[in-house]
């Protein structure tokens, strides 16, 4: 053994194995966190959308009903199912944008 000279020497190749599988891993879930983001967006459109939709309905049906007299019973009974049908999709919509804020979280 001559001075200066190295005695041994650490295998570290486990440990750059390792940093890289972190590395790739950190990768993936930043990837999975913008995915995540456009899916909160995309709900989040949804959700508008089914809003207006739902308001629209529910407007329309007061003005038939305000109108009752020269409306169809019938046709009011249509715009209730509708206002219904359209609160179960904001329901839903919402729902969804929930649950993709919680699989951000």
């Amino acid at each position: 053994v001559t001075r200066g000279a190295p005695i041994f020497r650490l295998d570290s190749s486990k440990q750059e194995a390792a940093l890289k599988v972190a590395q790739r891993t950190i990768a993936e879930v930043d990837a999975r966190m913008v995915t995540a983001r456009a899916e909160i967006a995309a709900a989040a459109g949804q959700v508008q959308e089914a809003k207006a939709s739902y308001e629209e309905a529910v407007d329309e049906l007061k003005t038939k009903q305000a109108i009752a007299h020269v409306v169809a019973r019938r046709e009011i009974e249509k715009l209730e199912k509708l206002v219904e049908s359209r609160l179960g999709t904001l329901n839903a919509a919402s729902a969804n944008k929930e649950a993709a804020e919680i699989k951000l979280a």
